[in-house]
């Protein structure tokens, strides 16, 4: 059972703000951090109570939070009788606190008692009903620093892609919200320790609260021996966030589709409209680079084009790249156009095709495949060359391809072939040393020879030719059906 204490001879009005202060082995600065908060309180314009709950330390802060209770009438108290962890402290603050807006900071004031204001403004002045602390770093440089700093930063990554995380920071101790709508979410927090902050942000998430955030640094205190014991702990957050994930894949499995495949395609995205332009250099690597043999396969991609695409009078390259398939087929069109999503990549494209636009039409432009202005039946050929890999939308960007491919006109296509010998590449380490030795993203797409036959025949295309590069690419040629 849980014991209250308070100084308060009669219920005090109901304050705006009240402040869960989770206690464990606190004694050391507890009175002095409790003052710094109560400095920057009063120079609000909020009025506000503290609850401290004290989680079953065993040291003297269950002493230190009764003398600092008895100095005040809007300090209270809630003792554990045993240890139950930093979400069960943080509820039990919760339940009894009686401010509109409720949260909590821990108590060392790695992150400052100065960001509360900038909390709360955000829920009564931008209409959050959850904002979280996102924490800029500075740290001091020696071991034991240096090794949590790598696991919180290792940790955060790893809840990004397993989890619908709102927010940078979910970690972060410090978080304010609106009690009354947080109150239910709370109900339905499981975990009793440090991973109740992941948990209950993204239940807040997935119930519909605004989430939001806002800037704060965080100092290491080294005066402070830390209650965090970085295997153990690291074990059990592990083990919570496996448990977590499939209880919500289990109760929402479509928000969780959703999330992955919107955090998949931004992903994507951004690589392309970043680091994409780097892609062009590949196909000028040489032998000692490890992206030698990714320029190698392009090279027997570069021979498959130069036997499919036929000549004629306009053709259109979705996913243009640096130019490099428009440069290769230059003498066969009189019109020569490319659209790319990475303006880096277009303007590396209007360089490497600046000899040739003096001869022949040139026209490179910034465009995803969803957004191509083109009119209908326009090109005699279109070439989609290493796209369909990263599109959620397989069916209605080949409705595209087909609108602007002229009757009888050709679209080449290539799609990841499933099977495939590299196949490995494409999950779990496979997928890490693409990224980090290739500097390739992953491939979300890939497609058996029935997939690709259904999907160009859906789109009104008759498949004339088909072969794979190195057994895993495939390579299509299209007849656009009368």
């Amino acid at each position: 059972m849980n014991q209250i204490e308070s100084n308060a001879s009669a219920e005090p009005a109901r304050p705006d703000v009240s402040i869960i202060v989770p206690c464990y082995f606190e004694e050391g600065h507890l009175a002095a951090s409790v003052a710094e908060i109560d400095r920057v309180m009063k120079n609000t314009v909020w009025s506000h109570e503290i609850i401290f709950v004290e989680d079953g330390s065993g040291d003297g802060t269950a002493d230190v939070i009764r003398k600092i209770v008895g100095e005040a009438d809007n300090r209270r108290a809630v003792f554990h009788e045993k240890n139950m962890g930093r979400g069960a402290a943080v509820v039990s603050g919760v339940r009894e606190a009686r401010g509109v807006i409720a949260g909590f900071i821990d108590i060392d004031l790695e992150v400052h008692a100065r960001y509360i204001p900038d909390a709360i403004s955000y829920i009564t002045d931008m209409g959050y009903d959850l904002v979280v602390g996102k924490r800029d770093y500075r740290i001091h440089f020696g071991p034991s620093s240096l090794a949590r700093h790598a696991l919180s930063s290792i940790y955060r990554r790893f809840c990004h892609r397993l989890l619908p995380i709102p927010v940078f920071d979910s970690e972060a101790g410090i978080k304010f919200f609106l009690r009354d709508r947080m109150l239910p979410i709370l109900e339905k927090t499981q975990d009793k320790g440090w991973f109740w902050d992941t948990e209950m942000t993204v239940l807040s998430f997935m119930e519909g609260l605004k989430v939001g955030e806002f800037d704060c640094l965080f100092v290491r205190r080294m005066d402070k021996k830390s209650t965090v014991r970085v295997v153990r702990d690291t074990f059990r957050y592990l083990v919570s966030l496996m448990k977590f994930r499939r209880r919500i894949a289990k109760e929402n499995p479509e928000l969780m589709v959703r999330y992955h495949a919107r955090r998949g395609n931004a992903g994507l995205e951004d690589y392309w409209k970043g680091e994409g332009a780097a892609f062009s250099s590949i196909y000028k690597s040489g032998a000692l680079s490890p992206s030698f043999i990714v320029r190698k396969f392009l090279d027997s991609r570069s021979e498959k084009l130069l036997e499919y695409v036929p000549g004629g009078n306009a053709v259109l390259d979705i996913g243009c790249g640096g130019g490099e398939n428009l440069l290769l087929l230059a003498d066969r069109f009189a019109r020569l156009y490319g659209v790319d999503i990475s303006e880096a990549m277009i303007s590396a494209a209007k360089e490497n095709l600046a000899s040739v636009s003096r001869e022949k039409t040139v026209e490179l432009k910034t465009a995803s495949i969803d957004s191509i202005d083109y009119h209908d039946a326009m090109f005699d050929t279109v070439m989609v060359i290493g796209v369909l890999d990263y599109l959620d939308d397989l069916g209605g960007s080949m409705a595209v391809v087909r609108r602007l491919v002229k009757k009888g006109g050709v679209a080449i296509v290539t799609a990841p072939k499933k099977p495939s010998p590299f196949g490995f590449l494409r999950s779990g380490p496979g997928a890490y040393i693409k990224k980090h030795v290739f500097n390739l993203p992953p491939i979300p797409t890939v497609l058996s020879e029935k997939d690709l036959r259904d999907l160009c025949g859906r789109a009104g295309f008759t498949v004339e030719k088909l072969d794979s590069i190195w057994s895993t690419m495939w390579i299509a040629k299209l007849l656009a059906k009368d």
